[in-house]
């Protein structure tokens, strides 16, 4: 059984103020194809985990010397792409479903956020990682190559649970996720 998850990366724009033009952008850096080939046993009854397969820089410049424009507080947030309930094999009729995939996201680089937790993908919109700290510093005038979240994958690792790929048949599998940026206020 062979697994592919395409990453689909959006750009989000933010506009704090009517005269304030920042935005914040998220640039895949590393790993925008992940596979996951179940061709033993041993992968079948344990799953597969991928840590840091894929790498995202945040970039949010200072574009207007203004301190009311940083991100202060910020979220990522994803879902299965194109509201996708499950995920669907290239022969008609096999799919899986959305919860044999978890995400785990983690600062990579220079974020300051603790560590994440697994997560089950699903078709609606679910927090990955999160400043949750009310007294973090925020981000201005910075970029990618010193501001990174790598993201990890765990495929069919609850060996006869919910998350398990046992029971389905061989195929080639793919699903896209969308990952987003979100800023918000406490």
């Amino acid at each position: 059984m062979r697994f592919s998850l395409l990453l689909v990366g959006l750009l989000l724009f933010i506009q704090f103020r009517l005269d304030a033009q920042n935005y914040a952008r998220l640039t895949m850096i590393e790993g925008a194809a992940i596979n996951f080939n179940f061709n033993s046993i041993e992968k079948m009854k344990n799953g597969i985990t991928l840590n840091d397969a894929t790498i995202i820089g945040v970039t949010v410049p200072d574009s207007v010397g203004d301190p009311l424009t940083e991100v202060v507080h910020w979220e990522i947030q994803f879902k299965a792409n194109n509201g996708a309930a499950t995920i669907e094999g290239e022969s008609v009729g096999n799919s899986l479903p959305l919860n044999v995939l978890e995400l785990k996201a983690d600062d990579n680089l220079g974020l300051g956020t603790g560590p994440g937790s697994w997560i089950e993908l699903d078709a609606g919109y679910q927090v990955l990682l999160t400043t949750n700290d009310p007294n973090n510093i925020g981000l201005t005038n910075t970029g990618w190559t010193s501001k990174q979240i790598g993201i990890s994958y765990r495929c069919g690792a609850n060996a006869g649970g919910t998350n398990s790929v046992f029971g389905y048949p061989t195929d080639y599998y793919s699903v896209e996720i969308e990952i987003l940026f979100v800023p918000y206020d406490f």
